[in-house]
């Protein structure tokens, strides 16, 4: 429950933000960064280098998809599945939260029937069910 604090802290503001503008803010994704060391540090556990490994092949993988598929996800959003990412700390959890992310977004976007989807809501949600679950 403690590891999804920070995620927790920033939710109502990248929500916010990406219902609204359609954007993520660079500053919320800092805070959440900073956030994830902080409670690391306190919880006294060290983030291990193969997490930022993963969040790095997430982050390559989220930007050839975005290149390949011309726009239709938003680098916002790549940052924000990276750096998450950091919270899971394997592959297999992170695919999960993707694929909850995935149907959520595919849900939402049924419902709202727009054609400009705002995904952070999803991603975030699918991170926050990986974590308390898992």
């Amino acid at each position: 429950m403690r590891a999804a604090l920070p995620l927790i802290l920033v939710f109502p503001w990248i929500t916010y933000s990406d219902l609204r503008f359609h954007r993520i803010p660079n500053s919320a994704l800092l805070v959440l960064f900073a956030l994830t060391e902080v409670e690391g540090l306190t919880a006294g556990i060290h983030i291990p280098s193969t997490r930022y490994l993963l969040a790095l092949w997430i982050f390559l993988g989220g930007w050839i998809t975005r290149l390949l598929l011309r726009g239709a996800i938003g680098m916002g959003d790549v940052k924000l599945f990276a750096l998450s990412s950091l919270l899971f700390g394997t592959v297999e959890r992170s695919f999960d939260a993707l694929l909850l992310a995935s149907i959520l977004g595919l849900f939402s976007a049924t419902i709202a029937r727009r054609r400009v989807i705002p995904f952070a809501p999803a991603l975030l949600s699918g991170a926050l069910l990986v974590i308390l679950i898992g």
